[in-house]
């Protein structure tokens, strides 16, 4: 199914802004049209959507008729990662941690309640390793560690622990060497991992950038899929013993079935692709910007619509398009797209949050506290 934004008609489209009540400062605005809410506010989930360029996370949840969008201030925010009350997410040199809490305070007259909350506990200092995909599995966290073209685990005895890397880079080394970025899990182990090319040279990738892709399986060493365009975001479907991942230089979402080693097109866009959250059939596929100073960029230009950043709702089992979400400002260039664990409303409570409203967490309730050390 292929489908062109450039056409949509917008008139019909709601504009809201997000609702904070940490920082009334933080009034981020977007644009959403019904078939957005309808695809969101179905599932009763919240999604995860992060931003390096813009340094947040955001949540966005549907709620009667409405979208509603919290942002959480975390410096160059890349992947994000849940198992159970734990979340991850990459940030600027370093790996930030953050637990579910159940009782909180009541959000100020006119401003949503929560159905939950995170708040930021730990921080692994990495340096700057460029994290991108992050997962969580038994506690341990797992990311793709893209400057030394690894699979890594953190720990605070040093800045990572490489548990694999792709069998044509032959050394462990810094510079970016195949851009190494996707990372699905199955079962209880990394199975699947996209990468920009199969080169062994710091930056050697950008040759042939927007058709050197690979998918990778991890536990064979074996490249499954090449000649892909700018992969990115694999997420495996368990329920259908498929994967699926963005082709971002198509502007394409692609299913690929193990079993049959079958390669199909879900849908073709007309936008730059990347990050990719699954649930009961419907994906949410973020969408970026074309970066104005990006030699590769500019090689798309006249391919891609690359005027705006957003959320695509789409429908996996029909290739339909459901529902855009687009921001109106400020937010160019989105990286990550995650569900978080269950049903309800979620925000994130960040490093900033905190130093702007002091708070305690004391077992499993938040303490909001007056400057003073007493409680607010």
């Amino acid at each position: 199914m292929i489908f062109s934004s450039t056409r949509e008609c917008r008139s019909s489209w709601r504009r809201s802004k997000s609702a904070d009540w940490i920082s009334d400062d933080q009034e981020q605005v977007f644009f959403y049209d019904a078939g957005f809410v309808r695809a969101l506010s179905g599932l009763k989930r919240t999604i995860a959507v992060s931003t390096y360029e813009a340094s947040k996370v955001f949540s966005f949840w549907g709620e009667s008729d409405q979208v509603r969008m919290h942002e959480s201030d975390i410096p160059r925010a890349m992947g994000v990662g849940f198992e159970d009350d734990m979340m991850a997410v990459a940030m600027r040199g370093g790996m930030s941690m953050y637990r579910r809490i159940g009782q909180f305070p009541t959000p100020k007259e006119g401003v949503p309640d929560y159905d939950h909350m995170w708040v930021a506990r730990a921080k692994y200092l990495t340096g700057p390793i460029d994290t991108h995909d992050v997962a969580i599995h038994d506690r341990r966290i797992y990311a793709i560690n893209t400057a030394w073209s690894c699979i890594s685990i953190f720990g605070y005895e040093e800045s990572f622990q490489p548990i694999w890397k792709p069998p044509f880079v032959q050394n462990l080394k810094p510079g970016d060497r195949c851009h190494l970025n996707g990372m699905a899990f199955v079962g209880e182990a990394p199975k699947y991992v996209t990468a920009l090319g199969q080169t062994d040279e710091p930056k050697a990738w950008k040759a042939t950038i927007t058709s050197g892709g690979v998918l990778m399986d991890v536990q064979t060493n074996e490249v499954l899929l090449e000649g892909l365009g700018m992969p990115h975001s694999p997420v495996w479907s368990e329920d259908e013993g498929c994967l699926h991942f963005l082709e971002s230089a198509k502007g394409s979402v692609t299913r690929y079935t193990p079993e049959t080693g079958a390669v199909e097109t879900v849908i073709q866009t007309d936008r730059f692709l990347r990050g990719l959250a699954i649930h009961g059939g419907v994906a949410f596929v973020g969408f970026s910007k074309l970066r104005e100073t990006s030699s590769t960029f500019q090689k798309l230009r006249g391919l891609l619509n690359g005027d705006a950043a957003g959320v695509l709702a789409i429908d996996l089992k029909q290739g339909q398009l459901l529902g855009t979400l687009q921001f109106e400002e400020g937010v160019d260039e989105l990286y990550d797209v995650s569900f978080f664990p269950g049903e309800g409303r979620h925000v994130v409570l960040s490093e900033r949050d905190a130093l702007m409203k002091p708070h305690l967490v004391l077992k499993d309730k938040l303490l909001f506290m007056r400057r003073q050390g007493k409680e607010a």
